[in-house]
C-alpha cells in the first residue's frame, strides 16, 4: 500500500496482483509534494504487473479539481501507466467539474477511461477488457 497526505488531502493505493487491478481513494486538494508521491507510488505499483494488463478502480469522490500544475503531472503519470500496461480505469465520481477534468486528462493520454457512480458498475466495466 501506498499512502501520502492527511485528512484533508491525499490518496491511498492498494494492489490486488489477483484481479490485476490497483485500488485508489483520493481526496482533497493536492499540493506537489503529493502529486509526485502520488506519480512515484502508482509507478512502483504497476510496475509489479511486469507488464502484465491491469487496470485501476479509483474512488474519486472526495476528490476535487485540481491546479494546472497537479493535473499536468496527473496526465504525465497516466500516459506512463498505459506504457507498463494499464489499460482502463475506472473512476467513481460525484462532482462534475472534477468529471469533466478526469475526461479530459484520460482522453489527452489516450487512456481507455470512464466515469460511473457507483463501484459495482465500475468493476463490471472493468472485468469486460
Amino acid at each position: 500500500m501506498e499512502r501520502a497526505g492527511d485528512d484533508h488531502h491525499g490518496f491511498e493505493l492498494t494492489i490486488d496482483k489477483s484481479s490485476h487491478l490497483i485500488h485508489m481513494v483520493f481526496w482533497g486538494m493536492w499540493d506537489l509534494p503529493i502529486a509526485e508521491a502520488f506519480r512515484y507510488g502508482l509507478l512502483k505499483l504497476g510496475g509489479q504487473f511486469s507488464g502484465e494488463p491491469w487496470g485501476i478502480l479509483v474512488d474519486s469522490r472526495r476528490f476535487m479539481a485540481q491546479s494546472p500544475e497537479v493535473t499536468q503531472i496527473r496526465q504525465e503519470v497516466m500516459t506512463a501507466i498505459g506504457l507498463i500496461g494499464c489499460k482502463r480505469i475506472a473512476a467513481i465520481v460525484d462532482a462534475p467539474v472534477y468529471t469533466m477534468q478526469f475526461k479530459r486528462i484520460s482522453a489527452s493520454s489516450n487512456m481507455k477511461s470512464q466515469v460511473f457512480q457507483d463501484e459495482k458498475s465500475a468493476l463490471v466495466w472493468l472485468r469486460q477488457a
